[in-house]
C-alpha cells in the first residue's frame, strides 16, 4: 500500500505575485485556445474474454458468452422488451469428412483462453476457436492438415435455444428471434485456406442440430491450414428500444495506478447486471470485463476508491423483492471481487434510487478506512447517507444507521444526490442534490451539506445555487475537504438547457458555505441543449464534461477545463466524440486526485455511445498538464551559479511545476530565485543579471541542488506571457561580478505560458 499525504503546501506566493504582474490577455486574443486534454486515444472497453465462474466468460456491447467443456452459451442483451433472459447454446458433436473418421478425439477438453480467443484442442492438429469481438463471437474450426477420407467436410453441432427459429438470412445464415424484440444470428459460414482463397459453406438447421458443410473440392485443393468460420451475434429488432450499456462511472487508485470503470447492461426486463473493467493511466483496458454475480435487476452503479484499503467500492440499486442499495469491492491490484457486502438500505414501500459513493484518499492508520454512501428515498423525498468501513481483504461493514441529509422535505422533493469523489486529511465530503419546491415561485434549486467520512454532519443543509425564474437540476460535484466545484443544468424557461458551475468552500469555522459567482459554461438559448454534466477536480484545474445538441447539429460529447478557484473557463470546450444517439449517452469523468495522487494529475472520461441500437462503453485518457508553453535557456550565468532548468513546460493548470538549480557550490549558505518579466538586464563582467523583482530565498543541498515548486493557475490570460527566472547564489570567495562580490548567477530561463 502506498500512503499519500494531502496536497503539499508549496512556496507559491512569490510565484503568484510574479504572475499577477503580467499583462492579462483576453480569451479571444489567445491563439489556439483549445485544450490539449485529449492526449490519449479512446478505447472500447466493453469487449473481452476472461476467466469466470466455472469456465471462460466473454463480453461484448450487447452480449455475454460462456465456455465450458460442454460447449458455448451465448446470451444476448435484448433490453426490457424481452421478459426473460434468452440464450443459444452450441456444442460440437462431430467433425470430419463425409466418408472418413471423426476428427474429435476422446473427451471434449476444457477451453483455454488465448487473448480474446477461447480455444478447444478437439483433435490432432484440430482446434475449435471462439473469438470475442464487439459484434459477437466468431466461431471457427482450424485444420492444420487435409483430413483423411472423401467427400465434404461436415461439422455437426447441438443447438439449444428457447428463441423461435426465424428462418434463413439473405447471406445464408440463420436467425433465432423473438418477434419485435430480437435474438441471435448465426452468420454465413466460409471456408478460408492459407492463401486467403474463400468459398461459402452450406448451413442447415433441423431438430436441434446445426450442420456446416464445406465442399470436397475445396477440401482437396486447399492450401492448409484451413478455417471454417461463421459469426454468432445479437439481433436487435428495429421495433425494439435501444439496448444500452448505460450509466458508466469511474474512479482511480494511486497504489496500483489503475482506474475502474463500471456500468450496467440490461439483458431483459428481469435481468440487469453490473460490469466493470480496470484501465491503465492512458485509458487502455487491463484484464477482462468483471461481471458482478446476481440474477436480478442491478442498476446505476457508482464507484469510489479507498486508497488505504487498496480497493474500489461499487454501490448500486438492486431490485429483487425489496428495493435495496448494495455495495461490493473490487481489489485495485488485480480486479478480484470482494465478499458480498452488507445491505446499505432496504425498502418494501417504494424505490431507493440514485446511489453514489465518496471515497477516501488519505486515512488515519489508527482508524479503519471509511467511505460514505448517499441515495434517495423516493417515498419520503429524502436524501440519506451511511458510512461503510473497508477492510484490507475487501470486506465491508456498516456499523452505523443511515442518517437523513435533507432537513426540508415538507414542501420539497429532494432528488439526484451526488457526493465528492474523495477526502484527504480533513475527511469532509460535500453532498449535493436537486430540490424541487412545491412553493410558488421557488422552483428547483441546488442544495448541499458537508458530511464527514465518520457520518457526522459538519454543516447544515444549504442552498448552493438558486436563480430566479431558472430551473436548476442534475448536479455533480468533485473537490477535496474544503474546496469543491459543483456543476449543474440550468433551464431558463425559453426552451434551452445549459451547463453552469460554481465553486463551494467550507472552512469548518462557520455554518455557511462560501461560494464564487455562478459561471455559465454553455449557452441555454432556444433549441440548444446541454445536459448530464460531470465534474473532475484538481487544485488548479477542473474538467466539466457534458452531452450537447443544437439546431441542425446532432448530439456530441464535450469537455472544458475550468479554473478550480473561480470556475472561469481556462480551456475552451472541445468535442470528444459525435454521439450516435443522445438518449443513451451517459458520461463520467475523474482525475487521479480522486484516488490519492497529489501531483502529476491526469484524468479519464468514460461514456456510453453507439449507433443508437447497442451503445457500448468507451474511455478517453485526459492529460491535465498538457506541457504547452516553453522554457528557453537564455544563458548569462557566471561563476559557480549553476544551471537553471524546469521539469516541464509552463502550461496553465499545471499542478506541480518545478524550477531547479543544479551544479552550484554544495551546501552554499543560500540561493535566491528571482522572477522578473522585465526585458532589461544588468551586465556585470560575464554576468547577465535580471533586476531583482519577486524573490524567494531557498536552501542548497549537499549536492549543490535547490528546488522550487508551484502550481500554475488555470488562467487563460496567462497564455502567451513570459517571465524570466534566475538563481543568485552566495558563493564566498568568488567575484564574477565585481560589484556583487561573493555572489554567482545561473543562466536565465524564459518561461512562456501555454495551454
Amino acid at each position: 500500500m502506498k500512503q499519500t499525504a494531502p496536497f503539499p503546501a508549496v512556496l507559491v506566493a512569490p510565484f503568484l505575485a510574479a504572475l499577477a504582474a503580467l499583462p492579462a490577455l483576453a480569451a479571444g486574443d489567445v491563439e489556439g485556445a483549445d485544450p490539449d486534454a485529449l492526449e490519449f486515444s479512446s478505447a472500447h472497453i466493453a469487449t473481452s474474454l476472461g476467466h469466470g465462474q466455472g469456465g471462460l466468460e466473454g463480453h461484448g456491447p450487447d452480449f455475454r458468452a460462456f465456455w465450458t467443456s460442454g460447449g458455448m452459451r451465448y446470451e444476448p442483451a435484448l433490453g426490457r422488451r424481452a421478459a426473460n433472459l434468452q440464450h443459444l447454446e452450441l456444442a460440437t458433436r462431430s467433425l470430419g469428412r463425409e466418408f472418413g473418421a471423426d476428427l474429435l478425439v476422446g473427451v471434449r477438453p476444457a477451453p483455454q483462453a488465448i487473448g480474446d480467443r477461447a480455444v478447444y484442442a478437439i483433435g490432432q492438429a484440430v482446434e475449435e476457436r471462439w473469438d470475442v469481438r464487439p459484434e459477437g463471437v466468431e466461431f471457427s474450426y482450424s485444420l492444420e492438415a487435409r483430413p483423411e477420407g472423401e467427400g465434404d467436410l461436415v461439422a455437426k453441432l447441438a443447438l439449444a435455444t428457447e428463441l423461435p427459429f426465424a428462418g434463413v438470412r439473405a447471406d445464408g445464415g440463420l436467425t433465432f428471434e423473438l418477434p419485435g424484440v430480437g435474438g441471435v444470428s448465426i452468420g454465413a459460414a466460409l471456408g478460408i485456406d492459407a492463401t486467403g482463397r474463400t468459398v461459402p459453406a452450406a448451413m442447415h438447421y433441423r431438430d436441434g442440430e446445426l450442420e456446416l458443410r464445406l465442399s470436397a473440392q475445396f477440401v482437396d485443393s486447399a492450401v492448409y491450414p484451413i478455417v471454417l468460420d461463421p459469426l454468432v451475434g445479437t439481433v436487435i429488432s428495429v421495433e425494439n428500444e435501444p439496448v444500452p450499456n448505460r450509466r458508466p462511472d469511474v474512479a482511480f487508485d494511486v497504489s496500483s495506478a489503475r482506474y475502474l470503470a463500471v456500468w450496467d447492461r440490461e439483458f431483459s426486463a428481469s435481468l440487469s447486471v453490473i460490469l466493470a473493467r480496470r484501465l491503465n493511466s492512458g485509458g487502455n483496458p487491463v484484464g477482462s470485463v468483471i461481471s458482478f454475480p446476481g440474477g436480478s435487476l442491478a442498476r446505476k452503479p457508482r464507484v469510489a476508491n479507498s486508497n488505504a484499503a487498496n480497493h474500489f467500492i461499487v454501490v448500486y440499486e438492486f431490485e429483487s423483492g425489496p428495493h435495496r442499495i448494495l455495495a461490493r469491492t473490487v481489489r485495485a491490484s488485480d480486479g478480484a471481487l470482494g465478499p458480498v457486502g452488507p445491505t446499505i438500505a432496504t425498502s418494501t414501500e417504494g424505490e431507493l434510487l440514485d446511489p453514489d459513493v465518496g471515497g477516501q484518499s488519505v486515512a488515519d492508520a489508527s482508524l479503519p478506512a471509511a467511505v460514505l454512501v448517499v441515495w434517495r428515498d423516493d417515498v419520503e423525498g429524502e436524501i440519506l447517507a451511511r458510512r461503510l468501513l473497508v477492510s484490507g481483504d475487501g470486506s465491508l461493514e456498516a456499523p452505523d444507521a443511515p442518517v437523513v441529509v435533507t432537513s426540508d422535505t415538507i414542501f420539497a422533493d429532494n432528488t439526484a444526490p451526488r457526493i465528492s469523489a474523495t477526502t484527504a486529511g480533513l475527511d469532509r465530503h460535500l453532498i449535493v442534490w436537486q430540490q424541487d419546491s412545491s412553493l410558488v415561485g421557488v422552483g428547483s434549486t441546488i442544495r448541499g451539506r458537508v458530511v464527514g467520512t465518520d457520518g457526522q454532519f459538519k454543516s447544515s443543509s444549504q442552498t448552493i445555487a438558486s436563480v430566479p425564474e431558472v430551473e436548476l437540476s442534475s448536479p455533480d460535484v468533485d473537490g477535496l475537504d474544503s474546496n469543491w466545484v459543483v456543476a449543474f443544468e440550468r433551464r431558463p424557461g425559453g426552451g434551452g438547457v445549459g451547463i453552469s458551475a460554481r465553486r463551494v468552500t467550507y472552512n469548518g469555522l462557520f455554518a455557511n458555505f462560501g461560494t464564487s459567482p455562478i459561471v455559465d459554461l454553455t449557452s441555454a438559448a432556444l433549441l440548444f441543449t446541454a445536459t448530464r454534466p460531470t465534474v473532475a477536480w484538481t487544485p488548479q484545474k477542473s474538467w466539466v464534461a457534458w452531452r450537447q445538441s443544437a439546431l441542425l447539429v446532432g448530439w456530441t460529447l464535450r469537455i472544458a477545463g475550468i479554473n478550480s478557484i473561480d470556475c472561469s473557463v481556462c480551456e475552451t470546450s472541445q468535442q470528444v466524440v459525435a454521439l450516435g444517439g443522445g438518449e443513451n449517452a451517459y458520461l463520467s469523468v475523474t482525475t487521479t486526485a480522486s484516488g490519492g495522487s497529489t501531483t502529476g494529475f491526469n484524468g479519464l472520461l468514460v461514456w456510453s455511445a453507439g449507433d443508437g441500437v447497442a451503445p457500448t462503453i468507451f474511455a478517453q485518457g485526459l492529460a491535465l498538464d498538457a506541457n504547452g508553453g516553453s522554457a528557453v535557456n537564455l544563458g548569462g550565468g557566471c561563476g559557480a551559479g549553476g544551471t537553471a532548468s524546469a521539469n516541464q513546460n509552463p502550461a496553465i493548470g499545471t499542478s506541480n511545476f518545478q524550477l531547479q538549480l543544479t551544479g552550484t557550490i554544495p551546501s552554499a549558505p543560500f540561493t535566491i530565485l528571482n522572477l522578473n518579466s522585465s526585458i532589461f538586464l544588468f551586465q556585470c563582467g560575464p554576468c547577465a543579471l535580471l533586476p531583482l523583482a519577486t524573490t524567494v530565498v531557498l536552501p542548497v543541498n549537499s549536492s549543490g541542488v535547490a528546488n522550487f515548486s508551484a502550481a500554475i493557475p488555470c488562467t487563460l490570460g496567462l497564455v502567451g506571457n513570459s517571465i524570466d527566472a534566475q538563481w543568485i547564489t552566495l558563493t564566498p570567495g568568488l567575484a564574477p561580478c565585481p560589484s556583487s562580490a561573493g555572489f554567482s548567477a545561473s543562466n536565465r530561463l524564459r518561461l512562456t505560458f501555454g495551454l
